[in-house]
């Protein structure tokens, strides 16, 4: 690991002047972890329902550009509503305006509260070395095929 790459490093650890590197990222605290860090920030109360994720399927997320949108695009805010008619996470503008007559809403934090601790949540993370296989497959797939394409041309 390249000491200078700071996308690798630990960003708690980081900011004790440590390098360490990042094994999770915390989608809500956007920050990288590495284990030791990891397992402090499991240990707190408010932190436990936070959702982490590996920094390799991160980053190959973010590769993809999938697009993981936390801010309406229409009021700049941050999405913290679910509005179950539409099945659909809004913002509190939104709530107010074209979310007015659904049902009542339900906060964020209220849907991913146990979500730790499900069973589909399991099933999904024993998934995931399969699904990022996967799509290295297609992304190698892919490659290959831009280049028999450009050598095609030539």
């Amino acid at each position: 690991m390249d000491v200078i790459d700071k996308k690798h490093l630990c960003s708690p650890c980081e900011f004790k002047s440590k390098i360490k590197k990042a094994t999770k990222w915390c989608i809500e605290c956007k920050e990288r972890l590495c284990v030791t860090c990891y397992e402090n920030h499991n240990a707190h109360r408010f932190l436990r329902n936070h959702h982490v994720r590996s920094v390799e399927g991160n980053q190959l997320l973010a590769s993809l550009q999938i697009p993981l949108n936390e801010y309406c695009e229409v009021h700049d805010q941050e999405k913290e509503l679910f509005c179950t008619l539409d099945d659909e996470i809004i913002c509190l503008t939104c709530s107010h305006t074209s979310h007015e007559k659904c049902p009542p809403l339900v906060h964020l934090s209220d849907v991913t509260k146990n979500a730790k601790t499900s069973t589909f949540l399991s099933i999904l993370e024993s998934n995931t070395d399969d699904t990022l296989e996967k799509l290295r497959h297609i992304i190698r797939d892919k490659e290959n095929n831009r280049v028999k394409i450009e050598k095609q041309k030539k």
